[in-house]
């Protein structure tokens, strides 16, 4: 009479053979991450090697920055995350300023905290004229509770920014009154303010000053005109600026030929010596009058 075979199963040995592949695909993951997602730099310094350019990574010796900094804005995320990565591949210190009413704004917004860049919020505010601004944007009809209200909402969704500037808001930004209870909030939340200003009225910057609030305002506008002419003479036009007080702030937006002009041109601010720099590492080095220190 023939024996039955008894096949036993190893729960032990098919436990370690789960718990050994986990480890292997969490490891994997990490290379992953590690090899192909670009990682940010605070401050973007040129390096002459023999037969070609490097940019070296360092964070705090400002003495290769002889020819001033730039900080770099990209404005009007949170739609495109392919435009994003565009910009990510550049491995420049860029900050990006994401629209809370945007479709993938906070998706978009974690991936690039997540990547290690710095996030602001693209606070969307009334225009003079009929642009749209978007949904829950502030307007000057508003009273001061409600204008509250929507601003705790947009900074309570995007709790890891590191600051503010506003989106649109030439109609907004020319009340003293309204724009300073924007800035208590943004204060209570220990962020910094940049004023885009897009409107040669606008008390943004001054009241957040009044305020002492960390705040820059915006000094070119890279791309009004998104063709890659007028996007290299106002990189041309940011360099002269450099040169009269020591840095600019530029504001660019999500465009393919802001992109492909700023890769193009990566090298005539080696050739100056310029550092590209985070906000908040430029406003340490500010008097509160805005001069360097």
């Amino acid at each position: 009479m023939r024996k039955k075979k008894v096949y036993k199963v190893d729960f032990a040995g098919i436990i370690l053979a789960f718990s050994v592949a986990a480890g292997l695909g969490v490891l994997l993951s990490l290379v992953l991450y590690y090899a192909f997602i670009p990682k940010p730099i605070t401050t973007y310094y040129p390096q002459k090697t023999k037969n070609s350019l490097l940019y070296s990574q360092k964070s705090s010796n400002t003495e290769l920055c002889e020819g001033g900094f730039v900080v770099l804005v990209i404005d009007d995320i949170g739609d495109d995350l392919n435009i994003v990565n565009k910009f990510l591949s550049l491995s420049l210190p860029l900050t990006f300023s994401v629209l809370p009413n945007a479709t993938n704004s906070r998706e978009i917004a974690y991936f690039i905290a997540n990547s290690g860049y710095e996030l602001m919020i693209h606070l969307p505010m009334e225009p003079i004229g009929t642009q749209n601004p978007g949904t829950e944007s502030l307007k000057v009809t508003m009273d001061k509770i409600t204008i509250r209200e929507i601003v705790r909402k947009w900074l309570d969704k995007f709790e890891f920014a590191k600051g503010v500037n506003n989106h649109m808001g030439s109609k907004f930004t020319s009340h003293s009154d309204l724009i300073e209870v924007v800035l208590e909030e943004i204060k209570q939340r220990g962020l910094y303010f940049i004023d885009s200003y897009t409107y040669k009225d606008s008390k943004a910057y001054k009241v957040a000053l009044e305020l002492k609030i960390p705040s820059l305002k915006r000094d070119v506008f890279l791309d009004v005109e998104p063709t890659r002419s007028f996007i290299r003479k106002q990189l041309v036009a940011a360099m002269n600026k450099i040169k009269e007080k020591g840095y600019v702030v530029v504001i660019g937006h999500p465009f393919e030929n802001t992109y492909a002009v700023l890769k193009e041109n990566i090298d005539l601010f080696y050739k100056e010596e310029i550092c590209f720099v985070q906000p908040s590492y430029l406003l340490e080095k500010l008097e509160f009058d805005g001069s360097l220190m």
